[in-house]
Protein backbone atom coordinates (compact mmCIF):
# COMPACT_ATOMS: atom_id res chain seq x y z
CA UNK A 1 0.00 0.00 0.00
CA UNK A 2 2.76 2.60 0.75
CA UNK A 3 4.83 1.77 -2.27
CA UNK A 4 1.32 1.96 -4.14
CA UNK A 5 0.99 5.54 -2.52
CA UNK A 6 4.84 6.80 -2.68
CA UNK A 7 4.42 5.59 -6.78
CA UNK A 8 0.99 7.83 -6.95
CA UNK A 9 2.80 10.60 -5.02
CA UNK A 10 5.77 10.42 -7.43
CA UNK A 11 3.59 10.95 -10.66
CA UNK A 12 1.24 13.84 -9.39
CA UNK A 13 4.93 15.12 -8.39
CA UNK A 14 6.40 14.29 -11.99
CA UNK A 15 2.89 15.41 -13.57
CA UNK A 16 3.38 18.56 -11.44
CA UNK A 17 7.16 19.42 -12.09
CA UNK A 18 5.74 18.69 -16.07
CA UNK A 19 3.30 21.19 -15.78
CA UNK A 20 5.45 23.22 -14.05
CA UNK A 21 8.56 23.25 -16.71
CA UNK A 22 5.33 24.02 -19.52
CA UNK A 23 4.35 26.78 -17.24
CA UNK A 24 7.91 28.19 -17.25
CA UNK A 25 8.43 27.81 -20.78
CA UNK A 26 4.80 29.21 -21.66
CA UNK A 27 5.38 32.24 -18.81
CA UNK A 28 8.86 32.48 -20.74
CA UNK A 29 8.13 32.57 -23.74
CA UNK A 30 4.83 35.28 -23.17
CA UNK A 31 8.11 37.27 -21.18
CA UNK A 32 9.92 37.21 -24.28
CA UNK A 33 6.99 37.98 -26.86
CA UNK A 34 6.24 41.44 -24.29
CA UNK A 35 9.93 41.95 -24.30
CA UNK A 36 10.25 41.72 -28.18
CA UNK A 37 7.08 43.90 -27.94
CA UNK A 38 7.53 46.62 -25.49
CA UNK A 39 11.18 46.71 -27.80
CA UNK A 40 9.64 47.76 -31.02
CA UNK A 41 7.37 50.58 -28.97
CA UNK A 42 10.31 51.97 -27.48
CA UNK A 43 12.03 51.98 -30.78
CA UNK A 44 9.03 53.47 -32.77
CA UNK A 45 8.29 55.64 -29.82
CA UNK A 46 11.81 57.22 -30.48
CA UNK A 47 11.18 57.28 -34.43
CA UNK A 48 8.47 58.98 -33.33
CA UNK A 49 9.88 61.40 -31.23
CA UNK A 50 12.87 61.69 -33.48
CA UNK A 51 10.14 62.67 -36.62
CA UNK A 52 8.34 65.26 -33.81
CA UNK A 53 11.94 66.97 -33.01
CA UNK A 54 13.26 67.10 -36.72
CA UNK A 55 9.63 68.66 -37.47
CA UNK A 56 9.29 70.68 -33.96
CA UNK A 57 13.29 72.11 -35.10
CA UNK A 58 11.78 72.34 -39.35
CA UNK A 59 9.00 74.34 -37.64
CA UNK A 60 11.35 76.35 -35.17
CA UNK A 61 13.48 77.08 -37.50
CA UNK A 62 10.58 78.54 -40.07
CA UNK A 63 9.38 80.79 -37.76
CA UNK A 64 12.43 82.33 -37.15
CA UNK A 65 12.99 82.21 -40.48
CA UNK A 66 9.57 84.39 -40.87
CA UNK A 67 10.67 87.06 -38.03
CA UNK A 68 14.11 87.48 -39.22
CA UNK A 69 12.40 88.49 -42.48
CA UNK A 70 9.67 90.49 -40.63
CA UNK A 71 12.36 92.12 -38.43
CA UNK A 72 14.25 92.65 -41.56
CA UNK A 73 11.45 94.01 -42.99
CA UNK A 74 10.04 96.51 -40.30
CA UNK A 75 13.91 98.04 -39.97
CA UNK A 76 14.21 98.21 -43.79
CA UNK A 77 10.91 100.28 -44.06
CA UNK A 78 12.11 102.12 -40.80
CA UNK A 79 15.54 103.10 -42.64
CA UNK A 80 13.60 104.07 -46.01
CA UNK A 81 11.10 105.99 -44.20
CA UNK A 82 13.80 108.10 -41.98
CA UNK A 83 15.78 108.53 -45.48
CA UNK A 84 12.72 109.96 -47.23
CA UNK A 85 11.62 112.43 -44.14
CA UNK A 86 14.81 113.94 -43.74
CA UNK A 87 14.98 114.83 -47.60
CA UNK A 88 11.65 115.67 -48.15
CA UNK A 89 9.44 116.28 -45.09
CA UNK A 90 6.67 117.47 -46.98
CA UNK A 91 6.70 114.23 -48.53
CA UNK A 92 3.83 110.83 -48.06
CA UNK A 93 6.47 109.49 -46.47
CA UNK A 94 4.87 106.11 -45.24
CA UNK A 95 3.59 105.93 -48.71
CA UNK A 96 6.43 105.85 -50.43
CA UNK A 97 8.10 103.88 -47.56
CA UNK A 98 5.87 101.13 -48.31
CA UNK A 99 5.58 101.11 -51.91
CA UNK A 100 9.24 100.89 -52.74
CA UNK A 101 9.72 98.14 -50.50
CA UNK A 102 7.11 96.43 -52.13
CA UNK A 103 7.84 97.22 -55.74
CA UNK A 104 11.23 96.80 -55.09
CA UNK A 105 10.75 92.88 -53.84
CA UNK A 106 7.98 92.58 -56.80
CA UNK A 107 10.97 93.17 -59.28
CA UNK A 108 13.86 91.77 -57.57
CA UNK A 109 15.59 95.37 -56.93
CA UNK A 110 17.48 96.61 -54.03
CA UNK A 111 14.83 99.22 -52.53
CA UNK A 112 17.91 101.50 -51.81
CA UNK A 113 18.87 101.68 -55.56
CA UNK A 114 15.56 102.80 -56.24
CA UNK A 115 15.48 104.96 -53.05
CA UNK A 116 18.38 106.81 -54.81
CA UNK A 117 16.94 107.13 -58.22
CA UNK A 118 13.38 108.31 -56.76
CA UNK A 119 15.66 110.70 -54.79
CA UNK A 120 17.57 112.36 -57.82
CA UNK A 121 14.62 111.82 -59.91
CA UNK A 122 11.99 114.11 -57.81
CA UNK A 123 13.28 114.48 -54.44
CA UNK A 124 10.07 112.16 -53.00
CA UNK A 125 7.46 114.41 -54.76
CA UNK A 126 5.07 112.30 -56.32
CA UNK A 127 3.61 115.37 -58.12
CA UNK A 128 7.21 116.53 -59.66
CA UNK A 129 7.24 117.27 -63.39
CA UNK A 130 10.02 117.14 -65.63
CA UNK A 131 11.40 119.77 -68.03
CA UNK A 132 10.27 117.58 -70.39
CA UNK A 133 7.00 116.58 -69.11
CA UNK A 134 7.91 113.69 -66.78
CA UNK A 135 5.60 112.45 -64.30
CA UNK A 136 5.49 111.22 -60.78
CA UNK A 137 8.23 110.21 -58.11
CA UNK A 138 10.31 108.29 -61.02
CA UNK A 139 9.83 110.41 -63.25
CA UNK A 140 7.90 108.52 -66.17
CA UNK A 141 8.17 109.67 -69.51
CA UNK A 142 4.91 109.33 -71.61
CA UNK A 143 6.91 106.76 -74.26
CA UNK A 144 8.35 104.58 -70.69
CA UNK A 145 4.71 104.97 -69.65
CA UNK A 146 3.51 103.31 -72.17
CA UNK A 147 5.62 100.49 -73.28
CA UNK A 148 5.29 99.79 -69.16
CA UNK A 149 1.16 99.65 -70.17
CA UNK A 150 0.46 102.88 -67.78
CA UNK A 151 -2.00 105.08 -68.51
CA UNK A 152 -0.58 108.44 -68.91
CA UNK A 153 -3.22 110.04 -66.70
CA UNK A 154 -2.18 107.44 -63.82
CA UNK A 155 1.33 108.19 -64.38
CA UNK A 156 1.17 110.84 -60.69
CA UNK A 157 -0.02 107.85 -58.64
CA UNK A 158 2.37 107.09 -56.10
CA UNK A 159 1.89 102.82 -56.63
CA UNK A 160 1.60 103.04 -60.14
CA UNK A 161 4.78 105.25 -61.10
CA UNK A 162 6.59 103.53 -57.93
CA UNK A 163 6.03 99.91 -59.62
CA UNK A 164 6.74 101.45 -63.32
CA UNK A 165 9.84 103.13 -62.36
CA UNK A 166 10.93 100.14 -60.29
CA UNK A 167 10.05 97.70 -63.41
CA UNK A 168 12.03 100.08 -65.90
CA UNK A 169 14.92 100.05 -63.55
CA UNK A 170 15.04 96.02 -62.82
CA UNK A 171 15.31 95.77 -66.91
CA UNK A 172 18.43 98.21 -66.59
CA UNK A 173 19.79 95.81 -63.55
CA UNK A 174 19.85 93.32 -65.91
CA UNK A 175 21.16 94.73 -68.88
CA UNK A 176 23.99 96.85 -67.15
CA UNK A 177 25.10 94.82 -64.34
CA UNK A 178 25.95 97.56 -61.66
CA UNK A 179 23.95 99.57 -59.73
CA UNK A 180 25.41 103.01 -60.67
CA UNK A 181 25.79 102.19 -64.68
CA UNK A 182 21.98 101.00 -64.54
CA UNK A 183 20.70 103.77 -62.47
CA UNK A 184 23.15 106.77 -64.83
CA UNK A 185 21.23 104.56 -67.65
CA UNK A 186 17.68 104.84 -66.20
CA UNK A 187 18.04 108.90 -67.23
CA UNK A 188 19.46 108.14 -70.60
CA UNK A 189 23.07 107.69 -69.82
CA UNK A 190 24.27 111.15 -71.47
CA UNK A 191 24.23 113.36 -68.52
CA UNK A 192 27.41 112.45 -66.26
CA UNK A 193 26.48 114.65 -63.48
CA UNK A 194 23.67 112.63 -63.14
CA UNK A 195 25.57 109.33 -62.63
CA UNK A 196 27.83 111.22 -59.82
CA UNK A 197 24.50 112.35 -58.15
CA UNK A 198 22.74 109.27 -57.66
CA UNK A 199 26.25 107.69 -56.48
CA UNK A 200 26.18 110.11 -53.94
CA UNK A 201 23.03 109.25 -52.69
CA UNK A 202 23.97 105.88 -52.86
CA UNK A 203 26.85 106.21 -50.55
CA UNK A 204 24.66 108.24 -47.96
CA UNK A 205 22.14 105.59 -48.23
CA UNK A 206 24.69 102.94 -47.47
CA UNK A 207 25.00 103.95 -43.87
CA UNK A 208 21.39 104.19 -43.62
CA UNK A 209 21.18 100.63 -44.35
CA UNK A 210 22.51 96.97 -42.78
CA UNK A 211 23.46 96.08 -46.32
CA UNK A 212 26.17 98.20 -48.45
CA UNK A 213 26.52 96.48 -51.52
CA UNK A 214 25.42 99.28 -53.39
CA UNK A 215 27.72 101.93 -52.20
CA UNK A 216 29.75 102.92 -55.34
CA UNK A 217 33.28 100.83 -56.14
CA UNK A 218 36.12 103.64 -54.66
CA UNK A 219 39.37 103.40 -56.51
Amino acid sequence: MHIILYVALFMVMLGAGVIGVQAARIDAATAEANYLRLRLHAVLGLAELREEAIQLHRTLHDAESAYIRALHSRLERAALRAYIQRANPRARVDQIADNIQACAQRHAVEPQLVLAVMQQESYFNHQAVGAHGERGLMQLTFATATSLGVRWDEAFDIETNVCAGTKFLAGLVTRFGAPEQAAHHYNGGGDPLYAMRVSRHLLRIAREFPRNELAPQQA
